[in-house]
């Protein structure tokens, strides 16, 4: 809710989506009076669906993917997830291996639209605040490397430490690098858990909630305090700033990659021109890993020890990694207007739902 608050404008209200039982779904839609619905990516609730399709309410589905893992669960329940899909008035995909999944579940997709993602905006904010932490972090030879492990889920923090642990010679050649680890949780309720972790581990830990704002401007003020020169790890325990984070870093690994998990979002990083090393789990985002793979823009490596390998390769060739910055930036660039098209998509059939011409049935 917070994060969305930033983007309204004049007229606009946000409130909470109902618990997707009968009761919460009628009353939510006999309060608000919806011309139409728009859910995104992978939201189908099967019994705002159907009340939707009741109460004549187009329901659409932008941004939609589906990976193969998920299709497999939706079949086992078809009896759920048939009429959930067939009930959306239209389905716009990120890609055409997802527009196939969809349909094979009856969804109507009108088209494929690409990914929402790459239409980040800069920040130029965020980029201040990240200038600023990098310059405080410097030691007598310049900046020290920032290397960020990026929305790393359970399991993952363990992997890194004892892939750390493992070759005392790698690890001592990381910390002759300066290298400071940027840590951040994908789960809020973690940061508590890691940083104990981290200190069982014997890890020099500084938090993101220690700094204090200068200027009282939210998340993204200057901050005061510094970070000690001998801390080996730098917890982001903050929600909201991850274009803050991966402008600072020199260079991510993907949180979620290397676990079966699915990798998370890597586009962010890539148009905030922070290259990525990721494991082999990234179906979440098959697509874009593919295409960031083969323009340089990430590179993919087994596991966790190959991808601290991957770290000193690029800590020592300053002019590859800024090959895979580069081409992060025209990988984002080059696939940037899926918002717009989602937009023209919408209204065009919102606008005739509006006139009864896509009301679903209600049988």
């Amino acid at each position: 809710m917070g994060a969305g608050q930033s983007l309204l404008r004049v007229g606009d209200v946000q409130v909470w989506c109902p618990w997707d039982t009968p009761q919460a779904t009628r009353l939510f839609l006999q309060q608000h009076q919806p011309v139409f619905g728009v859910l995104v990516e992978t939201e189908v609730w099967p019994v705002m669906v159907q009340a939707c399709q009741q109460a004549r309410v187009p329901l659409f589905l932008v941004n939609a993917r589906l990976n193969a893992a998920s299709l497999r669960s939706a079949q086992r329940v078809s009896w759920l997830s048939g009429p959930a899909y067939r009930g959306l008035s239209a389905v716009w995909a990120q890609s055409e291996a997802d527009a196939q999944r969809l349909r094979s579940l009856g969804a109507r997709v009108e088209g494929v639209l690409g990914n929402l993602k790459f239409d980040v905006q800069d920040q130029p904010r965020a980029l201040a605040l990240a200038q600023s932490w990098r310059s405080r972090w410097s030691t007598g030879s310049g900046p020290r490397p920032l290397v960020m492990l990026a929305s790393t889920r359970e399991g993952e923090e363990s992997e890194w430490l004892d892939a750390l642990a493992a070759k005392p010679e790698r690890e001592q050649a990381l910390r002759d690098a300066g290298v400071l680890w940027l840590l951040v949780p994908r789960h809020p309720q973690r940061f508590d858990e890691v940083h104990v972790a981290l200190l069982s581990r014997g890890m020099s830990v500084f938090r993101r909630s220690a700094l204090a704002p200068a200027d009282g401007d939210g998340p993204l003020a200057a901050v005061q305090a510094q970070v000690h020169p001998q801390a080996q790890v730098f917890l982001g325990d903050s929600v909201g700033e991850m274009p803050v984070y991966f402008q600072a870093a020199d260079m991510a690994l993907l949180g979620g990659s290397f676990k079966p998990l699915g990798g998370q979002n890597l586009i962010e990083a890539a148009a905030f021109g922070c290259p990525v090393i990721m494991g082999p789990h990234t179906f979440n985002f098959a697509q874009a890993a593919e295409e960031a793979e083969a323009l340089g823009a990430a590179r993919r490596v087994a596991d966790m020890d190959a991808a601290l390998d991957q770290v000193l390769v690029w800590l020592k060739d300053a002019a590859d990694l800024a090959h895979a910055q580069q081409q992060g930036w025209q990988m984002v660039a080059q696939s940037r207007g899926a918002a717009d098209r989602y937009a023209q998509a919408i209204m065009a059939l919102g606008h005739q739902g509006a006139e009864g011409a896509l009301a679903p049935s209600t049988n």
